[in-house]
């Protein structure tokens, strides 16, 4: 075993238990949505159409229409303001300014 901890550990251990679960949640959320745009970038590129398209048109159009949808999902659990959203909104939080001063 490791003595090292994991990034979520460290996040609670500076931010508190709830504020860091949530911004370890939101981070991942992040990095996802991130790595999603790299994904879409590479398959839009010039180059990559080009060849794609030459391959089988059809299926990779459907492939960077999901990967799209895949981003704007991302894009919409990091932005939402609902109750049960993943969003820890500060609004929410009237100890936000707390958290900050961690």
């Amino acid at each position: 075993m490791s003595d090292r901890s994991s990034p979520k550990e460290d996040y609670i251990a500076a931010l508190g238990e709830e504020f860091g679960r949530a911004f370890h949640e939101v981070w991942k959320e992040w990095i996802g949505a991130w790595i999603r745009h790299e994904e879409l970038k590479e398959i839009g590129s010039p180059e990559g159409i080009g060849y794609l398209n030459s391959v089988a048109p059809q299926f990779f159009t459907d492939v960077q229409r999901l990967f799209w949808n895949d981003l704007m999902l991302y894009v919409s659990r990091l932005t939402d303001k609902s109750k049960g959203a993943l969003n820890p909104d500060p609004a929410r939080r009237p100890d936000f300014d707390r958290c900050l001063a961690c």
